[in-house]
């Protein structure tokens, strides 16, 4: 059911007289687009998010005075509104309601809406704080209200008396809507008033305007809204009362069966009209349920039926403005509607005969009104009072429904019937609600009773499902709960046998079980265990690491520092140094310009005045200072301190304690001291210079020949590794700190240096200052500065970069001629079977060669020349020597220059091979002793024999070598990485002669191989870059070579028994060869850059041509009697280093950001001001 409010009636009526063209309409001097602008305003409520506010403006618009679009628009804004509406939480709706409901005066319905939010159990906290807070203020305007309702109620009687209907309506609407309970003659006479004036309303078809000028006056004292409402744009009306003719007086009132209330008529003001023309505020609809239905439900029809004729569905727009003529009989609207709706479907229209229509409803309603009555007496009968009750309402709402159909006489008959009926059913409510108590006591005792019975049975059926229970669990291998089940049943049943056997056979199951688990849980941890192996064994990324939880570790840990500022005070010193502002000084008093700085910076202040007096500084002090926006508030107070006072005894100091700025002598300041421990023992530390050893040969050997020279002589040897011999001890580094400490802030406070406030003394690295506060948060600071300081760490990484590259060519030809050998036909007459592969087969290696094997020259058979145990003989040329066979004579040794058969031999490829003197371990060597890339022989057998040989070998290789040693260390430490392998050679030889016998005791001398960084590195002061002295120095052990010493021993030998033999004994000393890199440099790089610090590069090009004079210079054919062989060889060497400079602050900051603001690290760097 839809709320309309009093003004949208009046406007209706209104609008609809303003339609047919009344005097009314004219008088009011409405304009035809009043409801558009209503539309307007509207619209803009919904934008603005103020839906509720809209909703209202919405009904109030009067759908006559719009076209069919405009008032679909109403429509649809009117759905969407809803549909925010409906999805909002139904406790945020009760809030927004009962705001509207609050501004509107309403506390009546504010206060239920209010307390609907309490109930919900799906209100959030701060939903129900607010209503908290506003049914708070409801009450508060409840009890500011309250001793004005007699009044209210006395001018509301007397405007009724005097025929001010308005204003009685505004008053007694007033009270029923401020939610003051009533005693019962108000009551009764509120409610009358107001039933007679909605009676009035009905029977004269008019809707009385509000006239709230007493009541505003009422309210003006009270505050109804928690917050500033915008107000809903209101149509200006002028209030008309009755005229003389249709005006109802106090005999009109009587005639409708009403009795006149007792009280005296209120005495009008004088200075108040009757009727003014004003703007009424919006007001929910009268709190006559009967009446508001009434109306609602015509409004309703009546827009359903204006819907419906837009439609085209002229039936149903005839049915629903019937229903609203029933209401509203004379709606002009509904019988224009109608009238339309009936042409369209040929009918006659309702204007012509109402008459007939109306009798006719009204035996509807007789009928109906009587079946619900008979409905509610069967409901009796059977007992059923609620449905009774709920009938009776419903033939009161239908009897009030139609009550425009009948005569008033009938309607107070039969309002009398269900008002009797209604009491009735209550009568005997009460009654059977008296034996239904009466019974329940029996009832009770009865139940008493049985439960005392049930008792036993159920404890007994729980022990029964206990014990099932039970077996469950042992079933399911729950032990432990099954344990639990048992004490939970012995405690019920203590000597219960089952409970006591089933304990002991599951706590003896429960022993095996954990048994297993343990067992499962040692496995589990071996193999968590070797993945924590694996998972340490992962290189590191980064030079820091700091662990995942690292914030939630800090945050743990940072409550342990030996003193923390408060979050009060802290806020006061960060206020002071970044705030910023312009200021001029001239001649304004010490306590505008403190003031001034407290109110910039938003800080409390407190000036102990008096104390400052007694040094004849006062609030009237003159300062003069000017100073631009750059300069913090601190330095602004510190100079205004400072100008104020003569010296630093007299002038005045600030500190801060309590989250308050403290200003005040420095005797007052200094007055409380406090005592705090301070760790130092991080401090205490002294970080050593390490020297790297001396790689040198020479160095080693003479270090050995010192330490050999003095173990025989004194038995020990100093190596000289002490070498930092300017260390402090413990003591003196503590005393230094104390110094430091005691000279830098606020030197005149400590005992020490003639003070009467600072003290430090030390306990196990401990620092236990008494001091004030202010010199706390300083020594803090400096303590904090010097740890940042000591933090700074250098981690440097070099870089030996070895880059070889080797290139080989060789195309290589040897062609050799034969004539008169005619090898072929002397071996193929000897064995028919030969074939031309069997030349090349050696019979010594079952390997084909590429060139012939078998070579005959004439009858002879030529062979290769061995030795008696087959190893082959060569000549100058490298080539095997041949030996002739005669098939009569046998052997018979031939030379190849005198031999019949003659030859053409070239031998440049060779010569070329053993010209380049490659060695076998170069890359060139490698390359030929391999095979060949490509090689290709051939052999022509006949008269003439001809051998070719063709090579043809290219090689590339390329290798990197990197290295890359790594090192961190303090700032300002010296520090070496050592990547070497030790090898000892044998350096010398003592001798050791007995009788008849000698030997050597060896001497051994270690030398290493590989690489050694010494790194010295310091951090520019603005940490940008890093001063280094480097030391590099690379040792290559390439080869050992071995050198025999003879010793020469004379005495008794027991194999000749002459005395005077002598026996030379050999010795074996050991000489390395050792190739030395090093590099001695200072340098300065930028943070995170790399410096070459130095290198070399070697390169070794050969190239060799050998050939024949004459041939090898004639085109073509020198080809084959030149061969050219070429190799290149570079190898370069780059020493790199790179440093990079640790800071911790700023690490963290880039991996944790923000965690340095969380953390509670003590007090700002901020002056000190004494």
């Amino acid at each position: 059911m839809k709320h309309v409010t009093a003004r949208w009636l009046s406007l209706c009526s209104l609008s609809l007289a303003l339609l047919v063209g009344s005097p009314t309409a004219t008088a009011f001097g409405l304009a035809g687009t009043r409801s558009q602008d209503m539309f307007e305003q509207a619209t803009e409520y919904y934008q603005k998010g103020r839906y509720i506010e809209a909703k209202q403006l919405l009904l109030k618009i009067d759908l006559a005075e719009l076209e069919l679009a405009e008032r679909q628009g109403v429509f649809d804004l009117r759905d969407r509104i809803d549909e925010v509406l409906n999805q909002l939480p139904h406790s945020e709706l009760q809030l927004r309601y009962a705001e509207l409901s609050l501004s509107q005066r309403d506390l009546k319905n504010a206060s239920a809406r209010l307390l609907k939010v309490l109930d919900d159990p799906s209100a959030t906290a701060d939903q129900q704080r607010e209503a908290t807070t506003l049914l708070e203020h409801v009450t508060t305007l409840q009890e500011e209200v309250e001793p004005h309702v007699p009044g209210i109620i006395d001018d509301a009687t007397g405007a009724f008396n005097d025929g001010q209907y308005g204003r009685a309506k505004a008053g007694f609407q007033t009270v029923m809507q401020s939610g003051i309970i009533l005693d019962a003659g108000q009551q009764a006479n509120v409610d009358g008033y107001l039933e007679r004036i909605y009676l009035l309303e009905a029977r004269d078809r008019v809707i009385f305007d509000l006239d709230t000028s007493y009541v505003d006056s009422i309210w003006g004292g009270a505050d109804t809204a928690m917050t500033p409402q915008t107000p809903v744009a209101e149509v200006t009306t002028t209030t008309q009362e009755p005229t003389q003719e249709t005006q109802p007086g106090t005999d009109a009132v009587e005639e409708v069966g009403q009795e006149q209330p007792t009280q005296e008529p209120a005495a009008q003001d004088e200075g108040t009209p009757a009727a003014e023309t004003q703007e009424q505020p919006a007001y929910e609809p009268p709190h006559d349920l009967i009446y508001q239905a009434q109306q609602a439900q015509a409004n309703e029809y009546l827009q359903q039926a204006i819907d419906a004729q837009a439609e085209g569905k002229y039936e149903l727009a005839v049915t629903l403005y019937s229903k609203a003529l029933t209401i509203q009989p004379e709606n002009e609207m509904a019988l224009q509607g109608k009238a339309q709706c009936e042409t369209f479907l040929d009918r006659g229209s309702i204007i012509d005969d109402p008459t007939q229509d109306r009798d006719l409803l009204a035996q509807q309603l007789r009928a109906e009104y009587g079946t619900l009555l008979e409905q509610s007496r069967d409901y009796l009968t059977e007992g059923n009072y609620v449905r009774a009750s709920d009938m009776v309402m419903r033939a009161k709402y239908t009897l009030s429904e139609g009550k425009n159909l009948i005569s008033l006489d009938e309607y107070e008959a039969l309002r009398a019937q269900a008002q009797t009926l209604g009491e009735e059913i209550n009568q005997m409510r009460r009654e059977e609600e008296a034996i239904e108590m009466l019974e329940d006591a029996q009832a009770a005792q009865t139940a008493r009773d049985q439960q005392r019975r049930e008792l036993e049975m159920r404890r007994q059926r729980e022990i029964a499902e206990i014990l099932i229970s039970i077996r469950r669990l042992q079933q399911a291998q729950k032990y432990d709960e099954a344990l639990l089940e048992l004490e939970r049943l012995l405690f019920m049943d203590p000597n219960n046998a089952s409970a006591q056997a089933l304990k002991s056979a599951i706590t003896e199951i429960r022993m095996y079980q954990r048994w297993d688990k343990t067992q499962d849980e040692a496995r589990l941890r071996q193999a968590e265990q070797s993945l924590l192996l694996y998972e340490q064994s992962l290189l590191p990324v980064n030079i820091v690491e700091y662990p995942e939880d690292w914030p939630d570790l800090s945050q743990r840990r940072a409550g342990r520092l030996a003193y923390l500022e408060s979050e009060g005070d802290r806020a006061v010193l960060a206020s002071l140094e970044n705030v910023k502002s312009n200021i001029d000084f001239e001649g304004h008093a010490l306590g505008e310009v403190l003031g001034y700085i407290a109110e910039v910076a938003d800080i409390n202040l407190d000036v102990d005045w008096r104390a400052l007096e007694n040094n004849f500084i006062d609030r009237n002090t003159p300062v003069n200072l000017k100073l631009n926006d750059s300069v913090s508030l601190r330095v602004v107070l510190e100079r205004v301190l400072r100008q104020v006072g003569e010296d630093e005894d007299t002038r005045p100091q600030y500190d801060v304690s309590d989250g308050i700025l403290t200003i005040s002598t420095k005797e007052r300041l200094q007055a409380i001291p406090e005592t705090h421990v301070y760790d130092i023992r991080d401090l205490l530390i002294n970080v050593p210079n390490f020297e790297p050893p001396n790689m040198d040969i020479d160095t080693l050997l003479e270090r050995n020949n010192r330490r050999s020279m003095s173990d025989r002589v004194f038995g020990d040897y100093d190596d000289g590794t002490d070498y930092d011999t300017e260390r402090l001890t413990r003591e003196e580094r503590v005393e230094k700190i104390r110094d430091i400490l005691t000279t830098t802030i606020d030197r005149r406070s400590w005992e020490i240096n003639g003070g009467d406030v600072g003290v430090i003394q030390e306990l196990n690295g401990n620092l236990i200052i008494t001091t004030t506060e202010r010199n706390h948060r300083d020594i803090s600071n400096l303590l904090d500065k010097l740890r940042e300081i000591r933090s700074l760490q250098i981690s440097v990484e070099s870089r030996f970069l070895l880059v070889s590259e080797d290139f080989f060519e060789q195309i290589g030809f040897d062609l050799d001629v034969w004539w008169g050998g005619a090898a072929w036909d002397v071996a193929s007459r000897e064995d028919p079977n030969l074939l031309v592969s069997d030349m090349f087969y050696n019979k010594e290696t079952n390997q084909f060669t590429p060139g012939p094997q078998r070579q005959f020259f004439s009858l002879y058979e030529l062979r290769g020349q061995t030795n008696a145990d087959g190893t082959p003989i060569f000549d100058a040329n490298n080539r095997q020597a041949i030996e002739g066979v005669l098939p009569e004579a046998g052997f018979q040794q031939l030379g190849r220059d005198t031999f019949t058969p003659w030859s053409l031999q070239q031998n440049t490829l060779g010569l070329t091979e053993s010209l380049f003197g490659a060695s076998a371990t170069s890359f060139a060597g490698q390359a030929l002793a391999a095979t060949p890339g490509l090689s290709y022989a051939m052999s022509y057998l006949d008269e003439i024999q001809v051998d070719l040989l063709i090579k043809a070998t290219q090689a590339d290789r390329r290798s990197v070598q990197l290295t890359s040693p790594r090192l961190t260390f303090f700032n300002g430490q010296r520090a070496f990485v050592q990547l070497t392998t030790t090898q000892f050679f044998v350096s010398d030889l003592n001798p050791i002669v007995g009788d008849a016998s000698a030997g050597f005791d060896p001497q051994l001398t270690a030398v290493q191989d590989g690489i050694v960084l010494d790194v010295e590195g310091t951090v520019s002061a603005d940490r940008r870059y890093v001063t280094m002295t480097v030391s590099v120095s690379s040792n290559t052990v390439v080869d050992i070579e071995e050198t025999q010493v003879p010793l020469l021993v004379g005495g008794i030998i027991v194999e000749s028994g002459q005395p005077s033999d002598l026996v030379q004994v050999p010795g074996t000393i050991q000489r390395p060869i050792v190739q030395t890199s090093q590099v001695n440099t200072t340098v300065n790089v930028p943070d995170r850059g790399t410096i070459m610090l130095g290198g070399q590069t070697i390169r070794n090009e050969i190239e060799m041509e050998s050939g024949v004079p004459v041939l090898s210079k004639l085109p073509l054919i020198n080809r084959f009697f030149t061969n050219r062989l070429s190799t290149t060889e570079e190898k370069t060497l780059l020493i790199l280093i790179k440093p990079t400079v640790i800071i911790q602050q700023e690490n963290e900051e880039l991996l944790f950001p923000g965690l340095q603001d969380t953390l509670n690290t003590g007090g700002a760097a901020y002056g000190s001001s004494y």
